[in-house]
């Protein structure tokens, strides 16, 4: 079979884990799995939730030995192994019993790092991995957490030409299109880090609304972690969702991305103000700057950083048009080169 098959069936792969929440199977990666034979797909399956099985048992299950044995077994990631937490068995032991003809992976666990596919090999299973950047891009921040054992932490900001994140004549700095594109990045991130300030002066939501956003999987809510001693009004509407919301009145800035990957959320996405979001960038906790820049000039209002330290540690990977606006994206120098972090900020999407 010829390199430009091969990747035909990763691509697949990658598209129909991509129709799966995000937030129903973090802090595990959004997987699929697809069964070949004589250049037919005869199985496939997803990582649908969270402790349920993963997408190579989903696409193996309904299948005979002899439809096995003469199948190739294509998986967006690496198959996992075995580990004393996992609530699963191990996919890589499951395929060395049951002997496909081949097993191929468009993306590496930076955890095993190939040794599951050299297990494979070793157990009379041909394994090998080959580099698709659709699978690589599928779940970032469960590739991030693997090695870091910590939280992917994104600044989300917008401002307007001459760096006012407010203006107090307008409810909105940015334009339809870019509050669409904050409403997906809420939908790919596991928590929503904000404060105490923030939703005492907005008495903000802080849910998903995809309604318009025609993603290929359906919307849910991010945890909430809400930062500061200040007292919520028991009624406010970010506490109106069927979601968890933490509140952390005394934490370390630094022990934060810790914190919410030892609780199972392996990325943040802030929504607070321009005070909060120099906290963050002092604390040297922000993995990536995401900025909605407008194209107005305001008079008065709010800067957007009232802390600039620690920019010079960011280089801009993507710059585009949202709208009216223009899209920005910044990651920590110490991230690059990473396939998973080059191109655009959600590459599942338009």
């Amino acid at each position: 079979m010829t390199v430009k098959n091969e990747v035909q069936w990763l691509q697949k792969c990658a598209k129909i884990a991509q129709q799966i929440d995000p937030h129903a199977v973090t802090p595990n990666p959004r997987v699929g799995c697809v069964v070949v034979r004589n250049g037919q797909i005869i199985a496939s399956g997803v990582h649908e939730k969270w402790g349920n099985s993963h997408a190579e048992q989903n696409a193996l299950k309904g299948l005979s030995q002899a439809e096995i044995a003469d199948a190739t077994v294509y998986i967006s990631l690496e198959p996992c192994a075995e580990k004393p937490y996992k609530k699963t068995p191990a996919c890589s032991h499951l395929l060395g019993d049951l002997k496909p003809k081949r097993v191929v992976c468009g993306s590496l666990d930076p955890l095993w790092n190939g040794q599951n596919i050299d297990w494979l090999n070793k157990n009379r299973v041909p394994a090998e991995y080959i580099s698709e950047p659709s699978c690589e891009k599928i779940s970032p921040f469960f590739m991030h957490g693997q090695t870091t054992k910590r939280a992917w932490v994104t600044l989300r900001m917008a401002q307007s030409l001459n760096g006012k994140a407010t203006n107090p004549h307008e409810r909105w700095t940015s334009c339809p299109e870019s509050r669409r594109r904050v409403h997906i990045l809420r939908s790919l991130h596991a928590g929503i880090l904000t404060t105490t300030g923030t939703v005492l002066a907005d008495d903000c939501h802080l849910n998903t609304r995809l309604q318009s956003c025609d993603t290929p999987y359906p919307a849910s809510d991010a945890e909430v972690i809400v930062l500061g001693k200040r007292k919520i009004n028991p009624y406010a509407n970010v506490l109106k969702y069927d979601r968890k919301v933490h509140s952390l009145p005394k934490i370390e800035m630094e022990q934060l991305p810790v914190w919410a990957y030892e609780n199972g959320i392996n990325s943040l996405m802030t929504e607070c103000g321009s005070r909060a979001a120099g906290s963050f960038l002092a604390a040297d906790v922000v993995d990536e700057i995401i900025t909605f820049v407008a194209p107005n000039v305001y008079g008065s209002g709010l800067p957007w950083f009232s802390d600039f330290h620690g920019l010079d540690d960011f280089t801009l990977t993507d710059a585009h048009k949202c709208g009216d606006d223009v899209l920005l994206r910044y990651v920590k120098k110490a991230h690059l080169p990473s396939p998973w972090q080059r191109g655009t900020i959600d590459p599942i999407l338009p």
